[in-house]
């Protein structure tokens, strides 16, 4: 058991590492992409229209500081235990590693889509549809990762409150910025036709997502 638990632990570090790497190595223009294009959601304008919402850097500083709880969790309990390896520890195992490539993605994903920004008040078609791609198969990931490491939760509470809780926030805010990715490159296909066409943006789908993710992670 104690190398699986270090394993993991040591599997989702490299993870959450890439995807910071990722995330700090992007250009910034995410901001710039949607806002020239035609959204029919988005959480950048939960206070109000013309606001400059907090939600992005907030979720992804939980996450980010969340997961890292949960990686040195890990390594604690792989080094405080020496039983034999069981079901348990194969799922948590197993699922750290999906989840660890769910992370990798992001990373990948964050490229892309600063690569999106074409200047000018355009958005290239191509690196959009390529990042709404890697999102959504790292919300996929992650999804399987959490549902893969429920054969741990219900007989360790410590492990779905250091591990389910930080997979289940980070599966959450996946599945709405894959529903955000898919958006963004749809409405760019009509964003020139639609440009002063700006709707309401809506949070119901962002709380949504994230109260099913954290259930699934609890349960």
């Amino acid at each position: 058991m104690r190398s699986l638990f270090l394993t993991s632990a040591a599997i989702l570090a490299v993870g959450i590492a890439a995807s910071l790497v990722g995330s700090q190595n992007g250009s910034g223009r995410s901001k710039e992409i949607v806002d020239v294009i035609n959204l029919a959601f988005s959480p950048r304008g939960c206070l109000g229209a013309g606001t400059s919402s907090p939600v992005f850097w907030i979720m992804w500083s939980t996450i980010y500081t969340l997961n890292t709880v949960s990686a040195v969790y890990l390594a604690v309990r792989g080094f405080a235990e020496d039983d034999d390896a069981s079901a348990r520890d194969d799922a948590i195992f197993n699922a750290a590693a999906i989840v660890a490539s769910a992370f990798f993605l992001t990373s990948v994903w964050s490229s892309l889509f600063d690569k999106a920004y074409a200047g000018a008040r355009q958005a290239k078609g191509w690196a959009l549809w390529f990042s709404a791609v890697v999102i959504v198969v790292a919300a996929v990931l992650a999804t399987v990762g959490l549902a893969w490491l429920h054969p741990g939760l219900s007989s360790d509470r410590e492990i779905a409150i250091f591990v389910g809780l930080p997979w289940g926030i980070f599966t959450g805010w996946l599945i709405t910025a894959a529903g955000l990715g898919v958006n963004l490159a749809i409405a760019n296909e009509n964003h020139s036709e639609h440009r002063g066409d700006q709707k309401d943006p809506s949070l119901e789908i962002v709380v949504a997502a994230l109260i099913v993710a954290i259930a699934a992670g609890l349960l």
